[in-house]
C-alpha cells in the first residue's frame, strides 16, 4: 500500500463526477492517451454509462473525490465489462483493464478520514456494458458507489 494523502474540504465540490467521453475502438485504456474527448460533462447522479451515445467502442474517464468518513483499511472493487482502472491520487489501486467479459478486481488501501482524488477509467469494446464500483470498509460493510456518491467539480456540460 502506497500512502495517499487526504485533501482539505472544498466547498465548491458537489455530488457527482466530472467525465470525458470518447468514441474509439480500443483494447486497452492506455490507447486513450492523447485522444481528445468527444464531449465532457458532469454526472451528478444516475448510472456511470448513461451518457454513452452508442452501444460499443466508447470510453469514459471520470474524475472526482472519494469521501472517506472513518480512518481504516478499505477495499475498492471494480466489476467491469470491458476494461476499467481506478486511481486513488496518482496511484493505480485497481486494474481491470483489457477486453473481457464481466469480472471483478479489487485493491486495498489504508486511509485516514478525508477526501481523496480519484480517476475512474472505463472502456467498452463490444457487447455487454458493465461498470460497478464497490467500497468495502474495515467492518466488511459493502457499499455500491454510484456517481452521486462521489464529490466533483462540475465542468461544461
Amino acid at each position: 500500500m502506497v500512502p495517499v494523502e487526504s485533501l482539505p474540504p472544498d466547498p465548491s465540490l458537489r455530488p457527482g463526477l466530472a467525465y470525458a467521453y470518447y468514441e474509439k475502438a480500443i483494447q486497452r485504456l492506455d490507447e486513450l492517451a492523447g485522444l481528445p474527448p468527444k464531449k465532457e460533462g458532469f454526472l451528478p447522479k444516475g448510472e456511470y454509462l448513461e451518457k454513452a451515445e452508442r452501444p460499443d467502442s466508447f470510453a469514459f474517464v471520470y474524475t472526482g473525490f472519494l469521501d472517506i468518513p472513518n480512518t481504516g483499511v478499505y477495499y475498492l472493487e471494480l466489476r467491469s465489462d470491458d476494461g476499467a482502472r481506478l486511481f486513488l491520487g496518482d496511484e493505480l489501486l485497481v486494474d481491470n483493464d483489457g477486453s473481457h467479459s464481466a469480472r471483478r478486481r479489487e485493491g486495498v488501501q489504508a486511509l485516514q478520514a478525508g477526501l481523496y482524488p480519484i480517476r475512474l477509467e472505463y472502456f467498452d469494446d463490444y457487447s455487454g456494458e458493465t461498470l460497478q464500483v464497490t467500497l468495502i470498509d474495515q467492518h466488511g460493510t459493502k457499499t455500491t458507489l454510484k456517481p452521486g456518491d462521489f464529490l466533483g467539480k462540475p465542468n461544461n456540460e
